[in-house]
């Protein structure tokens, strides 16, 4: 796999995924067993749970925007480091009570298999935690089970 191809892989996730909400391109980008591994915590297993994830969150943030800062290359990895904003207007059931306003900044890895992303895990920076406002602990819905 060519580093372009990577670095384009990660651009599409972010752009076309993410802020077009063209979930129909993760069958192009995405192994079918990809595991997504957000800050909630838990493990996003395969294209449909995938899908479900990405639509659900969605509804809560529709105004979401991610901004990639940089990548860079580590061997068959890729590291985003990247900011998201974006206001919710509705919080689905099962996710956490949050602050209108969302600003965060994360350090997005990435693993690639035949020519796909095959695994994506999502962390803050270090020393820079997300504004979202709950004194209830995060329990994340549980998908891909």
């Amino acid at each position: 796999m060519t580093l372009d191809s990577r670095v384009t892989l990660v651009r599409r996730w972010s752009e076309e995924v993410w802020n077009q909400t063209r979930f129909e391109i993760l069958d192009e980008i995405a192994t079918p067993d990809i595991t997504y591994l957000s800050m909630l915590g838990a493990p996003v297993e395969g294209l449909e749970s995938l899908r479900l994830y990405t639509s659900i969150t969605r509804l809560a943030y529709p105004d979401l925007q991610v901004t990639i800062q940089s990548i860079e290359l580590l061997g068959d990895r890729a590291v985003a480091s990247v900011s998201v904003d974006g206001w919710i207007t509705r919080v689905p059931e099962g996710f956490p009570p949050a602050s209108e306003e969302v600003h965060g900044h994360f350090l997005v890895s990435f693993s690639f298999r035949e020519g796909r992303i095959a695994q994506v895990r999502m962390m803050p920076e270090a020393g820079i935690t997300p504004n979202w406002s709950s004194d209830q602990p995060i329990v994340p819905p549980r998908f891909g089970y």
